[in-house]
């Protein structure tokens, strides 16, 4: 769980979120089945695909080196749907908000 203090901010230089936004962001950006809000963020469901799990995990794992504010879950049952939850302060939402107000 992110700490109270950690900034609201990507910390990635603008060439480089612009780079991210136009590669896998964008890829799984299209493939957003539904977003639910919750309390402190967002949920996304993917259908299921090969190699979604996969893609899902390298946009955590570039996502939580540039955005420590963020909590990440990623929920997977047997060949149904995938769930990616997106969380953190009240602040963090807003970022989120913003973020899939654009998806």
């Amino acid at each position: 769980m992110p700490k109270k203090d950690t900034p609201v901010a990507c910390t990635l230089p603008e060439p480089a979120q612009r780079a991210r936004r136009d590669g896998i962001d964008r890829t799984l950006a299209r493939e957003i089945a539904e977003i639910r809000e919750l309390s402190d963020g967002y949920a996304l469901r993917f259908e299921p695909r090969p190699g979604l799990v996969e893609d899902l995990g390298r946009f955590i794992d570039a996502e939580r080196l540039c955005c420590a504010f963020l909590d990440f879950s990623l929920r997977v049952r047997g060949a149904g749907p995938v769930w990616l939850e997106l969380t953190g302060s009240g602040e963090a939402k807003s970022f989120l908000k913003k973020q899939v107000d654009s998806c």
